[in-house]
């Protein structure tokens, strides 16, 4: 958790590199923004008595949305798909992740992520909505997500309750941070709110077969991590994946002597997204709120 947050925290300074989370890496990225909040939450009132020496109208701003992100995490809770509850708020241990609905083992075909009607808040969806309108992922850039065929080998999931309001958290802390970016570099532990990223996008889900549409098994496949510099514009990717590349035969690709001479489409899906990945995450966008 230690080094997934400091990785997260040093993204916005000039000259980071991008980061590829996989499986296990994914799953903890999740639970560190999770612990994260928690923990923002558990010392708001340091926090807002370093925010006051500043600036008082800013200090009541950072007290009401943390008491928002508090009030509404607590009425979070994430079920299975027989409705059993396995975390009642964004306390619990099992919110960010928990044990997938079955394994999910072997190649598996991805769909694009359609948020939930009635799991989260509406005001969850509208952000969601408007964080995955208004970055690109760059991802779909390359080809359309819905026509690769993955390795998915893992037991346990991330969780779509979580992401959606982990995101609509990170939308708040990031209007505040805009709203008071001057105040946050004033001060070391301040300066770590304002590197928080902005928001989350789910690009991809999988299905339990090829041929059942209508039902998914892990809702998050992956994450699109946007981070932004309000002092020079520029929005910035990571991105987490639960998919295996390194259980393909095909990774052998890598290392041949023809690799240079194939296009992106003539590699093996996996490949693809990997390699797409690594890319992405290195093209930085401007941007103006």
């Amino acid at each position: 958790m230690h080094l997934l947050r400091s990785i997260m925290l040093a993204r916005n300074k000039p000259g980071s590199n991008p980061a590829l989370f996989l499986c296990l890496g994914h799953q903890g990225y999740a639970e560190m923004l999770r612990e994260y909040l928690v923990n923002l939450i558990k010392n708001a009132k340091q926090t807002s008595e370093i925010i006051t020496k500043y600036d008082e109208k800013a200090a009541q701003h950072f007290k009401k949305l943390i008491s928002e992100i508090s009030n509404v995490g607590e009425n979070i809770v994430v079920r299975r798909r027989n409705d059993e509850i396995v975390a009642s708020n964004f306390t619990d241990q099992y919110f960010a992740v928990k044990q997938n609905e079955m394994p999910e083992v072997g190649l598996k075909r991805l769909i694009i992520y359609k948020p939930p009607k009635d799991k989260v808040p509406d005001e969850l969806i509208k952000v969601y909505n408007k964080i995955s309108k208004l970055h690109v992922g760059l991802l779909e850039d390359f080809y359309l997500l819905e026509s690769l065929d993955i390795v998915m080998l893992h037991g346990d999931e991330v969780n779509e309750e979580a992401i959606l309001f982990i995101n609509w958290a990170l939308s708040l802390i990031s209007k505040f941070s805009r709203s008071h970016f001057k105040i946050l570099q004033e001060d070391p532990q301040l300066r770590k709110i304002s590197n928080l990223p902005i928001g989350l996008e789910i690009p991809s889900s999988t299905l339990y077969g090829f041929d059942e549409k209508d039902k998914t098994l892990t809702e998050i496949a992956g994450l699109v991590v946007y981070y932004y510099d309000p002092q020079t514009g520029i929005v910035k990717r990571d991105y987490t994946l639960q998919y295996h590349p390194e259980l393909m035969e095909e990774i052998r690709i890598l290392q041949k002597k023809d690799f240079e001479s194939k296009t992106l489409l003539d590699l093996p899906d996996g490949i693809q997204l990997l390699l797409s990945c690594l890319q992405a995450g290195f093209i930085e966008t401007s941007k103006k709120f």
